[in-house]
């Protein structure tokens, strides 16, 4: 279980090694995380149809609140490493955001 409701195969799905869990390294994944406090699988289904709909009333406070971009169908195995390896740390700045892409 994982936060509000969440499992790990509800949204996003990462694989451990299996002599690494200890340290936190993944070996494959797929799709972005939600964002912080976006209320359970209702609330992230909600946000999603916000996010896809550029005509919704909500749609520019969300995007702003959610760090200016999301893709659901995101995911970095290095920084979703990272970000877990960070998360076994008290003392380390977590990122809120999913990170923007790079411009071509």
């Amino acid at each position: 279980m994982i936060g509000r409701g969440w499992t790990s195969g509800e949204r996003a799905l990462t694989r451990f090694h299996a002599n690494s869990f200890r340290h936190g390294i993944r070996i494959d994944g797929g799709r972005a995380r939600p964002p912080e406090d976006v209320n359970a699988v209702l609330g992230y289904e909600r946000f999603l149809e916000i996010m896809s709909d550029r005509e919704d009333l909500e749609h520019g406070d969300t995007k702003r609140w959610c760090g200016g971009h999301f893709d659901p169908e995101w995911f970095a195995l290095a920084v979703v490493d990272k970000d877990v390896r960070n998360a076994l740390h008290p003392n380390v700045k977590r990122r809120l955001y999913q990170p923007k892409p790079e411009a071509a």
